[in-house]
């Protein structure tokens, strides 16, 4: 991966860059941002260009043997840690080593994008949530007894500390806070407040923002032979998140089903119709966590978009003609609804789908509630 493969995130190749060129690379950095940004991307680009044996000014080589080994993710100094559970394959003690394979092929076919949910999906561990063990850590200290064997640094990558058991996170402190000379650590994080703050607070933090939608749109447009105006409505859609993006070029239908089920949701709701709200519950409950996730992070959007309108900020409101037409008809339906308090629960309750709640319950729940807002308010 070179910073070139990257889609847009210029200031965030400039400062890791300069960081290099300035002889000044924390030890330990925490990448956090919203999914689908290209935050391991980055993270793999910097590794490649730091241990380049032939580096150009603004990039790696892409072609010397160290190059081509992290490209394959084979670079004997690099080392992935991610979330795993048991499957079919490993039926016990899972850990980071066990899936080295897998992780390999993975990140291959999204070509430095990973998703926790595909990454799940890609391993076939069903409704089970994936964890960094005890055990991956006990690994990385024993990598960290090694000097760096052919690059210039050692590199522990680790990608969603949000799933770092709780026990495995306090062992790796020490060495996270004072690591072998010539030794990194580049932690990847969706949310970091669900990373531990003992952990975070050893880290550097480096946010890592939305992808630009005019980068976003000429990645599409190139990728999937669209044209301009189809990849930015596409582009305009996914809000910066390449991995939605993505979905959306292959099912471009996607996102106008989810309004619509979202709009017959929010009618359940207006309506008082709790015997359906159960059999709406029931029925999305069967679609499987992604596709819950994706409607609940959906239905986050639009409230966003609601509270722009609110605050009297409706020119922010960037979206497709068709959903801006719904967005505006719903603002006024919930005008007098506190939408701030709904996209709590809306976070929170993607937050619990995380967690591996009950979906049925928590569907059902969400919806009495928001049912309970309107009611106390028309």
């Amino acid at each position: 991966m070179r910073f070139s493969d990257i889609i847009g995130q210029y200031e965030a190749r400039q400062h890791l860059l300069q960081s290099v060129k300035n002889g000044r690379i924390p030890h330990a950095q925490l990448f956090f941002g919203p999914a689908g940004n290209g935050k391991f991307a980055l993270a793999l680009a910097f590794v490649q260009y730091l241990n380049c044996q032939r580096p150009l000014p603004d990039d790696s080589c892409g072609s010397c043997p160290s190059c081509l080994k992290i490209s394959k993710l084979a670079h004997p100094d690099v080392h992935f840690f991610f979330p795993t559970t048991t499957t079919k394959k490993v039926k016990k003690d899972p850990e980071s080593k066990l899936y080295a394979d897998d992780w390999r092929e993975y990140i291959k076919e999204c070509n430095g994008y990973p998703d926790i949910n595909e990454w799940y999906n890609y391993l076939g561990v069903e409704n089970k949530q994936g964890t960094l063990f005890v055990r991956d850590v006990t690994e990385i200290n024993r990598l960290l007894g090694f000097k760096p064997f052919e690059g210039n640094f050692s590199a522990i990558i680790i990608w969603m500390p949000e799933k770092l058991h709780p026990t495995a996170a306090n062992k790796l402190l020490k060495n996270l806070e004072e690591p072998p000379e010539s030794t990194i650590f580049l932690l990847i994080a969706e949310n970091p407040d669900q990373v531990l703050g003992t952990v975070r607070s050893r880290c550097y933090q480096f946010k890592i923002p939305k992808i630009a939608q005019s980068d976003l749109a000429n990645k599409l447009a190139h990728s999937y032979h669209l044209s301009d105006d189809e990849a930015m409505q596409l582009a305009i859609l996914a809000d910066g998140d390449y991995l939605a993006a993505r979905q959306l070029a292959k099912q471009p239908d996607d996102r106008l089903q989810q309004m619509e089920q979202f709009r017959m949701w929010m009618r359940l709701c207006f309506d008082h119709k709790y015997a359906e709200i159960n059999d709406f519950a029931a029925t999305t409950s069967g679609l499987g966590r992604e596709r819950i996730k994706s409607l609940l992070e959906y239905g986050l959007r639009v409230f966003r978009f609601v509270m722009l309108i609110q605050y009297g900020q409706p020119a922010l409101v960037n979206t497709v003609p068709e959903e801006q037409e719904f967005v505006g008809r719903f603002a006024r339906a919930v005008s007098n609804i506190p939408v701030d308090s709904i996209a709590k629960m809306f976070e929170e309750s993607i937050q619990h789908v995380e967690r591996n709640a009950n979906t049925s319950l928590l569907i059902s729940s969400l919806s009495i509630k928001i049912a309970g807002f309107i009611g106390r308010r028309r």
